[in-house]
Formats: C-alpha cells, structure tokens, sequence
C-alpha cells in the first residue's frame, strides 16, 4: 500500500509506538504525530496502545475532514471512519 501511495506522490508517514527503529529498509519512522496534519489516516495493525489512544485522539492528528480507514476495525463506526 505504501509503494502506491507513493507512486501517486502522497507523503507518507508512518507512525508505530512498538517500533524502536528510526528507517529500515528505506522506511522511515515517526516517533511523534502532528496535529491537524494528515489528511488520511490507515489504521492497520490492532495495538492496544492505538485502542488506548482513542479515536478523539486519533482524530485529532487529522485535518478537517480526514478520513480514517481502520482496517483493523478496532473502532465502532462513525462518519469519518471506513471500516475494511
């Protein structure tokens, strides 16, 4: 998914609290989400600390209208979520 977000010249980032890396194999790692910065947001691992965090706190890295694509379907559904 990521090669075709980036084929497309979407910026990516990629965000995992379990991960201790900063890049490997030409993946980089964020270690802190921004604020009203994202225009999509994939959810696609289950991690209790992304279940912990919450979907207002999720949504709040988002911009106005962000939409959140929880693969994992680990929030109940809302009008900005697409569930897979």
């Amino acid at each position: 998914m990521r090669s075709e977000l980036l084929k497309k010249k979407c910026k990516v980032d990629i965000y995992d609290p379990h991960v201790e890396l900063v890049s490997y194999n030409k993946i980089k790692f964020i270690k802190k989400l921004n604020k009203n910065y994202y225009d999509g947001i994939i959810i696609s691992v289950d991690h209790s600390s992304f279940k912990n965090m919450g979907y207002k706190k999720i949504s709040s890295v988002g911009k106005k209208g962000c939409k959140i694509f929880d693969i994992k379907n680990i929030f109940p559904p809302k009008k900005n979520i697409i569930q897979l």
